[in-house]
């Protein structure tokens, strides 16, 4: 049930070699012993919006909070490898090692001008950087 919280009416399946969890949008159905269809359908899923999702974790990956004792405690290293994004991870990490870290932002955004924002009290703020 955690899951359909957060996903809405979409359609989704968690296909173990042991159980699976299948959710048609209304129905959620939870097999102890995964059906084979199943595990077939999780391994030859062809994501049409894959690339739009590598596009936005790699966007939403924050240098200055890389915490890998962290990430890895919640999901080890080793099953990185079943995600989509996992391929990723590893070159962020790295990125954030060698200088992201420090300026925490991306490079896309790094290079822009802040500008003043007025405080309630008509006192000037501090530069900030705004997209």
């Amino acid at each position: 049930e955690h899951f359909i919280g957060r996903m809405g009416r979409h359609r989704w399946l968690i296909a173990t070699p042991r159980d699976g969890v299948y959710y048609d949008g209304e129905q959620l159905i939870h097999e102890r012993q995964c059906p084979i269809e199943w595990q077939k359908l999780a391994q030859n899923v062809d994501d049409p919006h894959g690339d739009m999702w590598l596009t936005y974790y790699s966007h939403i990956f924050n240098p200055a909070r890389l915490n890998p004792k962290v990430m890895q405690g919640h999901l080890p290293a080793r099953f990185w490898k079943n995600l989509p994004e996992g391929a990723l991870i590893p070159g962020l990490i790295t990125q954030a090692r060698t200088g992201k870290q420090q300026d925490g932002q991306a490079s896309s955004i790094k290079g822009r001008g802040g500008k003043r924002i007025a405080l309630g009290d008509g006192e000037r703020g501090s530069a900030v950087n705004s997209e």
